[in-house]
């Protein structure tokens, strides 16, 4: 079911090559609750043989770019707050996918015209999904 509520709102479906490079942005930290885990995403890559490393800005490679922005009643908003869009202006020149763990409204905050992958939200059912998403782009 989480693999058939995945949507690619924007962009083609990018092809990717054997090892990838993940950043994430996550909107959601910094609250009084406690979040889900973030490294479901990469160990599901892990275990089905994809070689995945962390982001830096001095990578040259296309990356994908991980967005966690679901509604949190602390935050008193209900878009991507200014520091999370700065750090994704920074990160999506270059990025082969943007995976919006996010309502897909959010998609317009993205920058540029890269891929958006919605996958909702940030629980791990989802990152595995997504996960399983980009393995099928190979």
């Amino acid at each position: 079911m989480a693999d058939r509520a995945l949507h690619l709102l924007r962009g083609e479906k990018p092809h990717l090559g054997t090892s990838i490079a993940v950043a994430t942005v996550d909107d959601d930290v910094g609250g009084p609750y406690a979040i889900p885990p973030r490294d479901v995403f990469q160990t599901t890559l892990q275990d089905l043989g994809v070689r995945t490393t962390r982001y830096s800005t001095t990578d040259s490679r296309e990356h994908i770019v991980l967005v966690y922005a679901e509604p949190r009643s602390w935050k008193g908003r209900g878009d991507i707050g200014s520091q999370s869009v700065a750090r994704l202006e920074r990160l999506v020149p270059g990025a082969a996918l943007v995976v919006l763990f996010a309502h897909p409204r959010l998609a317009a905050q993205v920058p540029g015209d890269v891929a958006v992958l919605c996958a909702w939200h940030g629980q791990a059912l989802m990152q595995r999904a997504a996960a399983r998403w980009v393995l099928a782009r190979r």
